[in-house]
């Protein structure tokens, strides 16, 4: 049995590549970062759900502003409201015309990244002491670092009180 949400993947998916982009399908946070870990350097653009299985959109979102900043991301959500503390997020809200997410995909790879607000340059440094390794010369800093284990860290440090 197909899921709605691999429906909706497949369709971007197709919509995409009708678009004549190259896509990299993950059906999870924890599967995408992996897979940016693996093609950092040819990625023009992620997408990501906000609610998903083991990593969620927001992780992933926040983990790949602080180690791969030039790197936009368009997030899609299927609820009415974003929190407020996520407002920097490109969103597309769930369900969109096909028109819509073509128009959101160009607008995300145009769109300037701002800086962090201060309660995420706090946890960024947090991160970056906890999951980065010392780049080895011939290492991007995003291939150094574990951006899965960075994932799993900010869950932590976001918990905490």
């Amino acid at each position: 049995m197909v899921d709605d949400e691999a429906i909706v993947r497949r369709l971007v998916c197709r919509v995409l590549e009708r678009e004549g982009a190259t896509v990299l399908e993950a059906e999870d946070g924890e599967r995408g970062l992996r897979l940016v870990m693996e093609h950092a350097g040819a990625l023009s653009l992620v997408i990501t759900d906000l609610v998903m299985p083991v990593i969620d959109g927001f992780e992933v979102s926040e983990v790949l502003s602080i180690f791969l900043p030039d790197l936009p991301v368009l997030t899609m959500s299927g609820h009415a409201t974003v929190p407020e503390a996520e407002r920097r997020l490109t969103v597309i809200k769930k369900p969109f015309a096909i028109s819509n997410l073509v128009d959101a995909v160009r607008a995300a790879k145009h769109r300037p990244r701002g800086p962090l607000p201060q309660e995420q340059r706090s946890r960024a440094q947090q991160l970056r002491r906890v999951t980065s390794a010392l780049p080895a010369p011939a290492l991007s800093p995003v291939q150094s670092t574990d951006l899965i284990a960075a994932a799993f860290e900010l869950r932590r440090l976001r918990n905490q009180p």
